[in-house]
């Protein structure tokens, strides 16, 4: 129901000031008479996404050494922001009441800007699902993000977008009426940062994982961050619940308002959903769930036996959305593990098991225990290649060390730990202290760890100690660069997808040939050429004095013209689907600079009868070189290590059948 308007009679959107202040229960001042009904539908918590007549809600805390006599008002000026609505406390204390900028004062700004954003949110009549804790968000999302899209028309959070920012503008522009679930994750950054979050949605629902020490240079304590992301309860929607981790003793003593749904592993309390089974494979995750009078057995492609809290915390949400136990079961049939996070790979004949996001004490103990876990041929290698912790403020050292003293090493053949060149407060804080861990590792008499503060000598490290048919544990903070070094040994492209890196990409060009630069990786991605529908295709060995890392996804999909390809002395990696469908391609060389053949590469090439790969080559992936129905000769050297079971499905004229196996 639109009690205040905001819908007018064709449908659309007419906010005004006059309205927002209707919604949040407060008088339009005076002065603002003539502004109050200009029609802006773009209002924000964020000057940086103002536009002309916007109205802000600056959520953020005043700081005072910036008012009142900041630049930022003087920026909010220029982009035509009509009304800035602050705190009252901070108003007066900031002497903001001294200034002539557009600003309204309100008490409780947090429950006033979330009631404006919750009533625009309420207008698409959507079911909210809010997912918090401080590790295992994103997985978790992941999870329902492969069910319930199958049944409910929803909107969800892309990648880690996951701020009151975003939630914000995800409100504002991208949630539609044609949704009926609005699944958000929630991350926190400081006090009350999870509370601004939980005042926009007021879901009906949230699943809080679990509460460890991260962000204690914002929080102070351990109880300060339950506080925030149990704040959910506040906020939910009558008749909602709280699907909790009863594991977590904190959690579990909270007190909710709420209707509690609980889920656990090792506890011994009675809860509504216990994982009776774990067990971890090579290259999947088998748990029992017990619920009523019922077991459930679940498989799903990730490694890692924390993420059974994941599987259980998703498989309560979509129980309680009454999804049938068959229907859960086929979404988790369905995710893959990708990208940087949690991401099981075999590249080249090296199993590489990464998780290059963040760190904490829980998550890094979790994750040796699970490349424990992984069967190892004998005569092969156990090594990690860790970071420390970020955000613990001045208790980096301590707690750092604790942790790297308390590890459990067993089996695991070598570790190299991975720190800042400059150990200032600031960049233990931002990045983490891990020379601190590494001591902690070599305080319990371990010997086989090596310490390393550039991305050089990191390399170094890692080519001396690895070797294929090694399993290789990737643990770290997703700012220290792990994922560029693995790029540089292995031939991967992980960074290139990376977002954090992408939206700092600096674009190179020359001739008409372009690129992205991606952070600390030395190559570029090669993006666009002069001519795609050339017929003699030739990629040069530099762009603007930079090597090409990779040829990029879908780069040339579907080019027809394209006769023969020359693809240069420098490129690593052929991105996914970069060749897929150029039927007119008879013959390819792939010379020995090329380490990686992604995914679909050359599917579809129906032209093609000859593929010749040079010595280097190390790894062929899924269906590289599917349904290229021609195909008569493939040349594969020693140098290739790792060839998926369908890179030549599909192709009936093969004569190396041993290709397929």
């Amino acid at each position: 129901m639109d009690r205040y308007g905001i819908i007018n009679n064709a449908g659309q959107r007419e906010i005004t000031l006059q309205k927002i202040c209707d919604v949040i229960g407060i008088q339009v001042p005076e002065r603002f008479n003539d502004v109050k009904d200009i029609v802006n539908n773009n209002v924000v918590t964020k000057l940086d996404l103002a536009t002309k007549g916007s109205c802000l809600f600056q959520i953020i805390k005043i700081r005072k050494k910036n008012f009142p006599d900041a630049e930022w008002f003087e920026e909010a000026e220029k982009k035509g922001v009509i009304a800035i609505f602050v705190d009252e406390e901070q108003y007066y204390r900031n002497g903001l009441d001294k200034t002539d900028y557009p600003i309204i004062p309100v008490e409780d700004l947090i429950d006033k800007c979330g009631a404006f954003y919750s009533y625009i949110k309420d207008l698409n009549n959507v079911k909210t699902l809010a997912v918090t804790g401080t590790c295992g968000k994103t997985t978790t999302m992941k999870f329902l993000q492969s069910i319930i899209p199958n049944h409910y028309k929803t909107y969800s959070n892309k990648g880690n977008a996951n701020s009151f920012f975003t939630i914000a503008k995800h409100i504002m522009h991208e949630l539609t009426d044609d949704k009926e679930i609005y699944l958000q994750e929630a991350g926190a950054s400081g006090p009350d940062s999870i509370r601004k979050s939980a005042a926009m949605l007021k879901p009906d629902a949230f699943i809080l994982l679990n509460i460890f020490r991260h962000h204690l240079n914002t929080y102070k304590t351990q109880e300060n961050i339950l506080n925030d992301k149990a704040s959910f309860d506040d906020y939910l929607q009558e008749g909602g619940v709280v699907i909790a981790n009863f594991d977590d003793e904190l959690i579990k003593n909270y007190g909710f308002k709420h209707k509690v749904i609980s889920f656990g592993v090792h506890t011994e309390d009675e809860v509504d959903y216990k994982v009776v089974r774990v067990e971890q494979k090579s290259s999947s995750l088998e748990v029992d769930i017990k619920y009523e009078d019922k077991l459930v057995p679940i498989k799903v492609e990730i490694l890692g036996v924390q993420n059974a809290y994941n599987v259980a915390a998703a498989f309560a949400l979509c129980k309680w959305l009454g999804l049938s136990d068959e229907k859960i079961l086929e979404g988790f049939d369905t995710y893959e593990s990708a990208g940087y996070r949690q991401n099981f790979r075999n590249v080249g004949g090296h199993d590489l098991l990464i998780d290059c996001y963040n760190v904490c004490e829980d998550s890094m103990r979790a994750s040796f225990e699970t490349i424990r876990l992984l069967p190892l041929e004998e005569g092969n290698k156990k090594v990690a290649v860790i970071t420390g912790e970020n955000k613990l403020a001045k208790q980096a050292e301590e707690l750092s060390f604790r942790m790297g003293s308390e590890l459990d090493l067993k089996d695991i053949d070598h570790v190299i730990c991975f720190g800042v060149e400059e150990e200032t407060q600031y960049n233990l804080n931002k990045y983490c202290h891990t020379r601190a861990v590494y001591e902690g590792i070599k305080s319990t008499g371990y010997e086989n760890v090596t310490y390393v503060n550039t991305l050089d000598d990191l390399e170094t490290a890692i080519r001396d100690n690895v070797a294929v048919g090694d399993k290789v544990l990737f643990k770290g903070m997703y700012n220290m660069d792990l994922t560029t070094v693995i790029d540089r040994v292995f031939g991967t492209a992980i960074s290139m997808n990376n977002p954090y890196y992408v939206k700092d990409a600096v674009a190179v060009s020359e001739k008409k040939f372009e690129g992205k630069k991606i952070k600390a990786v030395e190559g570029i991605d090669l993006i666009s050429v002069p001519d795609k529908n050339a017929k003699n295709m030739i990629i040069p060995d530099y762009v603007d004095g930079r090597p090409i890392h990779r040829i990029a996804p879908d780069m040339f999909r579907a080019c027809t013209k394209i006769k023969s390809v020359e693809l240069g002395k420098t490129v690593k990696n052929i991105g996914r689907n970069a060749f897929a469908g150029c039927v007119g391609l008879k013959k390819i060389t792939i010379p020995g600079n090329v380490k990686v053949i992604e995914k679909g590469a050359f599917f579809g090439c129906l032209g093609l009868k000859e593929v010749v790969i040079e010595e280097g080559v190390t790894h062929i992936d899924k269906d590289a070189f599917k349904n290229c129905i021609r195909l008569k000769s493939v040349s594969v050297p020693d140098s290739v290590k790792y060839i998926d079971e369908s890179a030549f499905s599909n192709c009936p004229f093969l004569k190396n059948k041993e290709l397929k196996k």
